[in-house]
């Protein structure tokens, strides 16, 4: 065998991990090779002070130093995940208010207007007639919870703070009246598109 080779396996040799055919190539090799020899001899002796190094043990302080800083990791980890669970049950929760305002504002004019129609109704319930125009309803059958505001000729306002359009009797409600809005677009879409209605 070479002598590099010799010199790669020789701990090996020495520590008894090899086969018994390469171990007695090794050995008969060393005990020919002055060299190989010499490096045989100082790793012998540097594997017997490596076996003669007095055995270190931990001391108390940095066990107990492990233990603390093991325990501390493990606080992290469950604060992380606490912290976490808490950022996504709030995310969660954010998306479904978002979600609940966008319906709510896209269904509000429509309840908007359903409302105004109960009232309407009230007046005639009180009064046996419809009202003429919207001005003509007294301000005590608006709820105080509902939220109306008219403008300086006592017109009802729609979402858009433009007047309602009122018509009695009512071409589409035949007996008794429409009402609509002309919705986002401030345009008379004679109750088509984006207006909103009280008839189907």
């Amino acid at each position: 065998m070479e002598c590099n080779k010799i010199k790669d396996i020789l701990d090996a040799y020495i520590l008894g991990a090899l086969e018994n055919e390469e171990n007695n190539k090794v050995k008969q090799h060393i005990q020919h090779c002055t060299e190989c020899k010499k490096y045989h001899d100082e790793s012998v002796r540097s594997w017997q002070k490596l076996q003669n190094l007095p055995t270190v043990s931990p001391s108390v302080s940095y066990a107990d130093r492990i233990i603390k800083n093991h325990r501390r990791g493990k606080r992290i980890m469950q604060w992380t995940i606490s912290t976490v669970f808490i950022l996504l049950v709030m995310v969660l929760f954010l998306l479904f208010l978002l979600f609940f305002l966008f319906e709510y504002k896209k269904e509000y004019p429509q309840h908007h207007i359903a409302n105004l129609e109960k009232i309407v109704w009230r007046f005639y319930s009180e009064n046996k007639t419809f009202p003429n125009t919207l001005r003509d309803i007294p301000e005590k059958l608006f709820p105080k919870k509902m939220l109306f505001q008219r403008d300086d000729n006592g017109q009802v306002l729609d979402m858009w703070g433009r007047p309602y359009e009122y018509h009695v009797p009512g071409k589409h409600n035949k007996g008794f009246f429409d009402l609509y809005s002309f919705g986002r677009n401030g345009k008379n879409d004679n109750g088509s598109k984006d207006d909103i209605r009280n008839w189907k």
